[in-house]
């Protein structure tokens, strides 16, 4: 989106300074909003919608304006999805209740006079990506990836994309959108050698280099299920779900816990338990994570040389306990 959200209030202005958040929870809003293209910025028509959240899905299309409205709906957290032929699913999180101030009083008659209208964009799926693969071991010169299969990744509600490179690591995928950041993911074997990255890229990128994968001489962490296949924090991780880290190399625990989770200023009293050679953990907590609130889940943890040290601050989010 490139506009900040806007409030038109129907009737007069209000200010909510000193709404209970209770108050706030049981208001309702007009809730709607126009689409455009993000190339010519014309309305789109036929955009279909779902707003999704505790109480159910609600759907509707946009007209010939771009225009849509789901009606009246409850001050809460939502997901707004966009789905359109040759356009770029989306998904946009949204949380009406940080809109407002609360104090323990309130009085005020005109609460239910608001109404939510945001502009929103969808990227349509024009450009065509033409490039080459290439492989590189240690400091030699990038060679060519033939008969490569790989996979791209346009965010959530879009299917992944498989690819196989030809015999010169030359490949060619259309309908990708413009100016949106896409992830590639490499994994593949040649001559004994395995070459293992991620590389992001937008629809002008001609060329990937993907360098040998060689875990055991860098400690890193491999997997942490708290983020997504773009490599970004999740924003509805289950509420009594373990989060589940898998190292490189084995971590040294009698340097203590590596672990710390919190939510905004507090932290959790966590139940760490090691597998696999103290490679891989998994984080609990007694009473389950605090629902529909960011997370940061930090990391610092030495292998077992003490010679490498990792020092990471990861972001999610928490879904409904629902």
């Amino acid at each position: 989106m490139r506009n900040k959200i806007f409030l038109a209030l129907l009737l007069s202005a209000i200010m909510f300074t000193g709404c209970t958040k209770q108050e706030v929870l049981e208001l309702q809003l007009l809730f709607g909003g126009v689409i455009f293209d993000d190339c010519t910025n014309e309305p789109l028509e036929d955009v279909d919608l779902r707003l999704q959240r505790a109480q159910g899905v609600v759907s509707t299309t946009s007209n010939e304006d771009g225009f849509f409205s789901f009606g009246s709906q409850y001050v809460g957290t939502y997901d707004l999805v966009m789905h359109k032929p040759g356009y770029l699913n989306q998904r946009i999180h949204i949380h009406q209740d940080e809109w407002f101030e609360f104090d323990d009083e309130y009085e005020n008659e005109n609460l239910y006079d608001l109404s939510y209208f945001d502009k929103y964009w969808m990227h349509p799926l024009t450009e065509t990506v033409i490039a080459n693969v290439y492989k590189q071991y240690g400091e030699g010169s990038p060679t060519a990836a033939a008969n490569v299969p790989f996979t791209v990744y346009l965010g959530e509600y879009n299917d992944p994309i498989e690819v196989v490179t030809d015999q010169y690591g030359y490949f060619e995928i259309d309908s990708l959108p413009k100016d949106y950041s896409m992830l590639a993911k490499f994994d593949f074997s040649s001559q004994g050698i395995r070459y293992k990255e991620k590389i992001s890229f937008f629809s002008d990128q001609t060329e990937f280099i993907v360098n040998e994968y060689a875990p055991e001489g860098n400690f890193g962490i491999a997997n942490v299920n708290v983020l997504n296949e773009m490599g970004e924090g999740v924003d509805d991780f289950g509420l009594d779900e373990m989060i589940e880290v898998t190292f490189t190399q084995p971590v040294d625990t009698a340097m203590g816990n590596p672990f710390n989770v919190s939510a905004g200023l507090s932290s959790y009293t966590l139940n760490v338990d090691w597998f696999d050679n103290n490679q891989r953990a998994t984080i609990g907590t007694d009473d389950g994570w605090t629902e529909d609130s960011n997370h940061t889940l930090n990391i610092d943890a030495y292998n077992l040389s003490n010679k490498q040290f990792i020092n990471r601050s990861i972001s999610f989010r928490t879904g409904l306990g629902f």
